[in-house]
């Protein structure tokens, strides 16, 4: 006896009207790439254009319809004299309740179905019986009475009834269908190779037949949309790695890399390099993080996440012009930026896929043993430019040397002496301790300047630990006993009432003891062109030509 039996998708869920909005498109107007929140119909009214919907591209033809689900992405264009009209019509879909009758009693539980079980390309039946339906929709939406709402409640219905009738099962349509499993066949393997003869037997249709129906859906023959598929997978490839044309073109479907770049040239307009070169000439990055480096590589992104990672003092003017998308982006405004690139580490991972569908996306995982060398290496592949990497490496080794060599000259040696980095938390009763690769100018500390380590710092970076956080405050002489020089990172995690408290105080009693705070701004942050900056700061520092903070430091 089966324990479980499927609900009619009709009872389980309750249909309402959410939204319904008629959009008109100019001749030749592209529209922005949309992203989908609610179920939605695309029912075309008027005019022609093309469609991407997840990718797949379709023709669009008066009484074309095509249902999208939450989480998809829509982008439209109209051509031709009369541009394009097209109904959005949105739904509110929730569940309704289960019903329990004799079967339940007899331990049979119905089980809830997936909502609209219908393909994404509708068959609308009949045009003109269709239409009507659809304008009589669009012609009540504004009706505000409960008895009118009510009848346009009954329109909804008998409009998804039409379209459920129309298309399910999806087998009676015959070639209609066949030629979307075809589609979505192509894009599940662009580059593997497939004949059109191999295609038209699938739909079970004649060569030529199936090349007309697949034309009529799409716009393009098959080999054309094989082409293109292949192709936007080569331009992703061609924007996020460092690979040889040849690597390119076999993972694009081509074991020649001369028809590859032929055929690359015949649909896109330029050969793959000259694509690559005049896109990175615009550049449109979208940097969720390592804004930063890129802007050293020469790329100021378009927006970035400016709440977190934004305001350096040493960014500010290449800042400005940055749109700042925050701590939790929108998909949406990150599409209307338009990228050709989008850059993410793990804080935005879980947002990798959808981001796919944007633009080519690069994620490169946090990785605390990463040297700002080795990163400023991994940006300069990315963006085609590692002679800027190494001009950056050596001009900061010449710059730190220089350094030591002032200082030296002052009566200040670097490798003589001790320093530690701290920042008060928790309104001043716990701190953090920083090692020589987590920002807070660790790296111009540690490395540029070269000044020591305390034993208790050292041993942290030697077990691989770069930052120990919310230390109480009796552990405080534990590293700070031996130092020459305290760097307080004042982050407005509690400095002022830090400096209040007698273990605070503590640090600046001792005479030999440099104590110097220094704000967020100028100190925390890690890009190559910051820590270049700190670097100079921290050598004016130790000669006496800078203040710290806002005002005279805690002790000199």
């Amino acid at each position: 006896m089966e324990s479980e039996w499927e609900l009619p998708h009709y009872e389980a869920w309750l249909y309402t009207l959410k939204q319904l909005r008629r959009v008109r498109m100019a001749e030749s107007a592209e529209g922005r790439q949309i992203l989908i929140r609610y179920y939605t119909l695309v029912a075309v009214v008027g005019g022609s254009g093309f469609g991407q919907f997840n990718g797949k591209r379709y023709r669009l033809v008066k009484g074309g319809c095509f249902l999208l689900a939450p989480g998809s992405w829509m982008e439209l264009e109209a051509i031709g004299r009369g541009g394009l009209a097209y109904d959005l019509i949105v739904l509110d879909i929730k569940e309704a309740a289960l019903p329990y009758d004799s079967a339940c009693s007899k331990g049979r539980m119905p089980v809830r179905p997936e909502p609209l079980p219908l393909p994404d390309r509708l068959n609308i039946g009949a045009m003109k019986t269709w239409l009507a339906m659809v304008e009589e929709l669009h012609r009540h939406s504004d009706q505000s009475s409960r008895k009118e709402r009510y009848e346009q409640h009954l329109r909804l219905q008998q409009l998804l009834y039409w379209l459920w009738n129309w298309n399910s099962p999806p087998e009676k349509h015959g070639s209609s269908a066949v030629i979307d499993m075809v589609i979505d066949r192509l894009h599940a393997q662009p580059e593997q190779t497939v004949a059109v003869k191999e295609l038209a037997a699938t739909a079970n249709l004649g060569v030529r037949q199936f090349t007309q129906r697949f034309k009529e859906v799409t716009g393009l023959t098959p080999l054309d949309y094989i082409a293109r598929l292949r192709m936007n997978k080569a331009k992703r490839e061609l924007m996020t790695t460092s690979e040889s044309l040849a690597v390119i073109a076999q993972r694009a479907g081509y074991p020649d890399v001369y028809y590859f770049s032929r055929r690359f040239k015949q649909v896109i307009g330029l050969s793959p390099r000259q694509y690559a070169d005049e896109t990175r000439r615009n550049l449109r990055v979208v940097a969720l993080y390592y804004n930063g480096m890129a802007m050293q590589m020469g790329v100021t992104p378009v927006a970035a996440n400016l709440t977190w990672w934004g305001g350096s003092a040493y960014l500010r003017e290449q800042e400005q012009g940055i749109v700042n998308l925050g701590i939790t982006p929108s998909l949406q405004e990150i599409a209307d930026q338009k990228p050709d690139l989008i850059l993410l580490n793990d804080h935005n991972k879980h947002l990798h896929d959808q981001l796919q569908k944007i633009a080519p996306t690069v994620f490169i995982p946090y990785d605390g043993h990463r040297s700002v060398y080795q990163e400023a290496r991994i940006f300069g592949e990315l963006f085609r430019n590692p002679l800027e990497a190494e001009r950056f490496i050596l001009r900061y080794q010449h710059k730190a040397a220089d350094a030591r060599r002032r200082l030296a000259a002052a009566g200040v040696y670097c490798e003589q002496m001790t320093a530690v980095i701290i920042r008060p938390d928790g309104r001043g009763s716990r701190f953090s301790v920083f090692g020589d690769n987590y920002g807070r100018g660790g790296w111009s500390v540690y490395r540029g300047l070269r000044l020591q380590a305390p034993p208790a710092v050292r041993d942290l970076v030697d077990s691989g630990v770069q930052i120990a956080q919310q230390l109480p405050l009796h552990l405080l002489s534990h590293y700070v006993a031996v130092a020459d020089i305290v760097l307080i990172v004042n982050e407005g995690t509690g400095f002022r009432e830090a400096i209040a408290h007698p273990a605070w105080r503590e640090l600046a009693a001792t005479g030999h003891r440099r104590v110097y705070e220094l704000g967020k701004e100028r100190i925390s942050y890690f890009d190559p062109i910051s820590i270049e900056a700190q670097l100079e700061l921290l050598t004016r520092l130790l000669l006496g030509e800078e203040m710290s903070g806002d005002e005279e430091p805690l002790a000199t």
